[in-house]
């Protein structure tokens, strides 16, 4: 049981990475990522 609920929150936190890097990285929506020369 102990290996299950470790597993289950496991996930979620590397879900939660996932979806912040998601919206840093701006996939799915171009207009906001961020352009590579800030010049």
């Amino acid at each position: 049981m102990d290996n299950k609920q470790n597993f289950v929150e496991t996930l979620h936190t590397q879900q939660k990475k996932q979806e912040k890097n998601k919206r840093s990285q701006g996939k799915g929506h171009p207009d906001k990522v961020l352009p590579n020369n800030q010049h």
